[in-house]
């Protein structure tokens, strides 16, 4: 029967209605019984007074509410809400279309319930949330595969272990002046608007941005101790012409700017960072400790030597982590570039006149700098991330989830355990996942377990209440051996039978209901390539590292080496295209001489 909906403007509307958790209501009908109040016992714990008075006298129970009996009892909708909150904290998270579609299902499976099409509507969704409303419709942040498989406990505890191990050899565990971490963010000339008022349920509100998408790279870099370096500024162009016009003057103290064909970050540009801003500011200590991603333009041997010449060591987080693991991403960037949209912001609101362009640019990221920028900042990015003072734990254990469907899909690396961190980590490679692949869920199938579905009880046996077969032509079943060998194997499926009202119930203890709510709401693991290659699409895999000490030995003769190849391809193809060009010339020349004859 579909709900009735109740018409706002006289009373109160349907949204106000059991605004109260079944604890308050517990809590109040306890005080109660203490001694309080009706009255005091409903304004104290904000319950309405006739449904403090009726639960107190027995007129109802607590947790029963008016109307129909739902479809699914508390212990099964309980189990629907426990795995989709956890698939949601996996990654893989289902929209509400998406659920009502998977409690169809299921309903159809166990004979439960009949929706109309076979789906629950939108009143039976109404009714759900409102008996748990621990659930909510929220909108997710984008987590790329890679991070979702990289950032898993094994990688990270072995990160912090050699983390430790060189902040103690650095003799650096109270010195956090010493350890730093630099990266890069970019900044564009468009920013992104801010939140403004307007009138309620307004559409198509617009604010005005720069017309020029011009980006820049800023190069930041801070220390435990909250004390930053001045930046470096990197803006697009060939040549030292394309710096003309930018107010320099305007920005950030002791800005250092410089130029790129694309604004990118590259290893000269690295290496004049490291030479102009980083060696200036650090101070004369040694040694000391510098903390970077794993980006190629961070590894080069130039770097590196320099680096170890200089007495700094220099350690790069585990790829595809540093949402987590990097200070900068987690505390100072996001206030940073929230600060600079509210300038940008502030600016083209001031006057119609104002625009974004190389002359106003500097004086607003100076201003979002000065903002966010702060001490405090950069101490909580050590802090949250575990570095300064060195804490594995402040890593929190939701960030591992999104990992735990790819672990099976990983590389373990529990031989490598003793490999120490002045050598360099052996590589290996993982194959990227298709995000869309049929698989035949049967019994060869891998199965994946669940921290939800490992807390299931299974019980012993299965016990299903069976209603007498009025069919003459079909033999009644009496031996339980038999009837439950036939139901393990699907050649006969358990039926519940409706009562008076058409429900029906099964018991919530039995694994039918556990194994079909494990099904609906784990993602299914892909199946090895050799098993079905028709169904699976081959990708080049990717090369991918783990952390390493940078300035070892090792590593600095592998980037030797990689340079050398490199230099050494270079002039190979230096080599064929002069090849080239000297046929095309031969064959002009050939072709002119052949003319001149004629």
């Amino acid at each position: 029967m579909p709900k009735k909906n109740i018409k706002k403007g006289k009373g109160r509307s349907r949204g106000d209605y059991h605004r109260y958790s079944d604890e308050q209501l517990k809590s109040a009908i306890q005080a109660v019984r203490e001694g309080m109040s009706v009255r005091e016992a409903a304004k104290k714990f904000d319950v309405p007074r006739a449904t403090v008075s009726d639960k107190k006298n027995g007129k109802t129970e607590v947790g029963v509410t008016s109307g129909r009996k739902p479809f699914l009892s508390k212990e099964i909708e309980k189990k629907l809400v426990d795995n989709v909150t956890s698939a949601a904290a996996k990654g893989f998270g289902v929209s509400k279309k998406q659920f009502m579609v998977k409690v169809g299902t299921l309903c159809q499976k166990t004979g439960v319930a009949r929706f109309k099409n076979g789906v629950p509507g939108k009143d039976w969704w109404y009714s759900f949330s409102r008996r748990n409303p621990e659930i909510s419709l929220r909108k997710p942040e984008k987590l790329g595969n890679m991070r979702a498989k990289m950032l898993n406990p094994q990688k990270v505890n072995n990160y912090f272990d050699d983390l430790e191990k060189l902040v103690k050899e650095l003799d650096l565990t109270n010195k956090p002046q010493f350890i730093w971490n630099a990266d890069e963010t970019g900044k564009q000339f468009q920013h992104n608007p801010v939140n403004v008022i307007a009138q309620k349920g307004a559409r198509g509100i617009v604010s005005r941005t720069s017309d020029d998408r011009t980006n820049t790279t800023m190069m930041v870099c801070a220390n435990a101790a909250g004390q930053f370096m001045p930046p470096m500024m990197i803006v697009k162009g060939k040549t030292s012409k394309s710096l003309y016009g930018f107010n320099t003057a305007e920005a950030p103290e002791n800005t250092i700017w410089t130029f790129q064909e694309k604004a990118w970050m590259n290893d000269s540009i690295m290496l004049q960072w490291f030479r102009d801003v980083f060696l200036p500011n650090c101070g004369e200590h040694r040694p000391q400790l510098l903390i970077v991603d794993g980006h190629g333009s961070h590894e080069s041997a130039e770097i590196l030597t320099e680096a170890i010449e200089s007495g700094i060591r220099m350690f790069a987080f585990p790829p595809h982590t540093t949402h987590f693991l990097q200070p900068m991403d987690r505390t100072v960037f996001g206030p940073f570039n929230a600060a600079y949209d509210q300038a940008c912001s502030d600016f083209l609101s001031a006057r119609v006149c104002n625009n974004i362009n190389k002359w106003t640019f500097p004086p607003l990221v100076n201003k979002a700098w000065k903002a966010a920028m702060t001490p405090s900042n950069a101490v909580s990015g050590f802090k949250a991330c575990g570095i300064y003072p060195v804490n594995r734990h402040a890593i929190p254990r939701s960030a591992f989830e999104p990992s735990e469907c790819f672990d099976k899909m990983c590389v373990q690396d529990d031989q490598n355990d003793d490999t120490t961190i002045t050598e360099s980590n052996k590589s290996y490679h993982v194959d990227d996942v298709p995000m869309e692949t049929n698989v035949d869920r049967s019994k060869d199938a891998p199965v994946i377990h669940t921290e939800v579905a490992e807390q299931v009880e299974q019980p012993r046996q299965l016990l299903v209440p069976l209603q007498p077969n009025f069919d003459e032509n079909l033999p009644v079943i009496e031996d339980p051996a038999l009837l439950l060998d036939l139901i393990q194997t699907g050649k006969l499926d358990v039926v519940a039978t409706a009562d008076e009202n058409g429900i029906a119930e099964i018991p919530t203890n039995t694994c039918l209901w556990s194994e079909e709510i494990e099904n609906l709401f784990v993602p299914q693991q892909d199946m090895e390539p050799s098993q079905n290659k028709s169904q699976l699409t081959t990708k080049k895999s990717k090369k991918i590292t783990s952390h390493r000490l940078l300035t070892s030995p090792e590593i600095l003769e592998e980037k030797r080496k990689l340079k050398e190849e490199k230099e050494k391809k270079e002039l190979q193809k230096k080599e064929r295209m002069q090849r080239r060009l000297e046929k095309r010339l031969d064959k002009e020349n050939q072709k002119k001489i052949k003319k001149i004859k004629k």
